[in-house]
């Protein structure tokens, strides 16, 4: 992926669970790689931290839907690709079901609403 410059699909932002001391938000990057004959999915999460100056954005951990037990720390091209955080522009409503700020509605709509997120065969 690194290699050929691979672009996310879309990116998400998602607030974590309050009781989570060590970020606040989440941007999660989805991918997609063609190996072969077969359609895989990447998920990269980047984590956000509110700081006294400002926002301090690091790797979450990267997994293939579908694969359980695969999981591995996000890349820094990755987190690279990720939206630098800004609480005027990624709001997320943690009381209002399914509501959640992507760069791409409309992708992370198709993404959820069939199979596309499973590897399948191209």
């Amino acid at each position: 992926m690194q290699k050929s410059n691979a672009q996310p699909l879309f990116i998400t932002m998602h607030d974590a669970h309050p009781s989570n001391k060590d970020y606040q938000h989440s941007f999660v990057l989805y991918h997609q790689v063609s190996l072969k004959n077969w359609i895989v999915h990447v998920v990269g999460h980047v984590h956000v931290k509110e700081e006294t100056n400002g926002y301090y954005q690091f790797a979450g951990n990267t997994f293939i839907p579908g694969y359980a037990n695969w999981q591995y720390n996000t890349p820094q091209f990755i987190v690279d690709q990720a939206p630098q955080f800004d609480p005027n522009v990624h709001k997320y409503d943690r009381t209002v079901p399914n509501t959640v700020w992507a760069s791409n509605a409309a992708a992370s709509n198709d993404f959820y609403a069939g199979a596309n997120r499973y590897p399948r065969s191209a």
